[in-house]
């Protein structure tokens, strides 16, 4: 029992890190890829070839204060970033790693759609806490958009729970052992990379915070740390590890790091 402890609770650390060091250097890649498309270099200054920036940049945002404006429902303001921040974390641990994940219910699926919904839920929040117009137009904008495509994101994966019979995680990864449903529901597949997309708030879909016309959307009053975290890239981390899981690995979504 003591051992079962020690290896959640070290897991659960560990998978923190790897989250969060994740979730940094695909912001990363991100800008140096854009900065390509924009015919620039990017990042390339701090360390080598530029891969020590977001370290720079999360050792800045911590350094800031945290100004909370006059009008703003601060218990809110405060709150809901806190919570955007631990939401992920909770999803990512009903993923399998090999053989081990870190939840595991027959429901697995129905309870991860029923925590993502609360996303939008706390978007709204923090709109209202912020008291400002360009966070409320930013902040329906975002919740307008992730809203409809987790509808979308749900039905893309509901022919994969037909097809394997089951809800949970472990069980549609373990039914791809002799094909894989990115062959058979291929149209199901398409639909979830568009979605994830959408959901994750990246190029065309990042109208929610249109930094021509809304500065930062529904964040234009956050600032240092909780500007800092964005719940955004852990949502493409989320979605690229469920991709092989619903479409693509019959073995497990973690094999290829030795996790099993």
């Amino acid at each position: 029992m003591i051992q079962f402890y020690l290896m959640t609770i070290s897991g659960s650390i560990l998978l923190t890190l790897f989250v969060t060091g994740f979730a940094l250097y695909i912001g990363l890649f991100e800008r140096k890829f854009i900065g390509r498309m924009h015919s620039r270099y990017g990042p390339n200054t701090v360390g080598p070839f530029g891969t020590l920036q977001t370290a720079a940049d999360a050792v800045k945002f911590m350094q800031k204060d945290i100004v909370i404006p006059k009008y703003a429902d601060k218990v809110l303001f405060v709150a809901s970033p806190v919570l955007m921040t631990l939401l992920p974390f909770f999803i990512l641990a009903f993923l399998p790693w090999g053989k081990f994940s870190f939840i595991s219910s027959p429901y697995d699926l129905l309870i991860v759609f029923a925590l993502i919904a609360l996303n939008p839920v706390l978007i709204l929040a923090a709109t209202w806490a912020s008291n400002s117009k360009y966070s409320a137009l930013g902040g329906f904008r975002a919740a307008t958009q992730i809203l409809a495509y987790e509808g979308v994101l749900f039905l893309a994966i509901l022919p994969v729970v037909f097809a394997s019979g089951s809800f949970r995680i472990a069980d549609i990864v373990a039914s791809q052992s002799n094909f894989w449903f990115v062959l058979t529901q291929p149209f199901a597949f398409i639909l979830f990379l568009f979605a994830a997309i959408a959901v994750s708030e990246r190029q065309p879909f990042d109208l929610p915070e249109a930094e021509s016309e809304l500065v930062q959307g529904w964040l234009t009053e956050y600032g240092g740390p909780s500007f800092f975290w964005d719940n955004t890239l852990c949502s493409m981390w989320r979605h690229s590890s469920w991709g092989p899981c619903f479409s693509a690995d019959g073995e497990g979504c973690s094999d290829g790091l030795g996790l099993q």
